[in-house]
């Protein structure tokens, strides 16, 4: 499991949770798009949940998810 900290307070979700909740409501908020970019960027290697950070973040940039505030 990755693990990203950016000092940020109060995060309630884990980034599990992050890909669920974007791929089920196809929104994340800023903050969220935050953690998934710092944890793409920490992966060494490509596990299955650094494939699913990239999967979202692509699905992102082609509009099936859309940022929200």
């Amino acid at each position: 499991m990755l693990n990203v900290s950016l000092g940020l307070r109060n995060k309630p979700w884990s980034i599990h949770q992050i890909l669920e909740k974007s791929l089920t409501t196809h929104e994340m908020t800023r903050q969220d798009y935050l953690y998934l970019t710092s944890a793409a960027l920490q992966c060494p290697v490509l596990t299955q949940e650094c494939h699913q950070v990239n999967q979202v973040l692509d699905d992102l940039r082609t509009g099936r998810v859309r940022l929200v505030d």
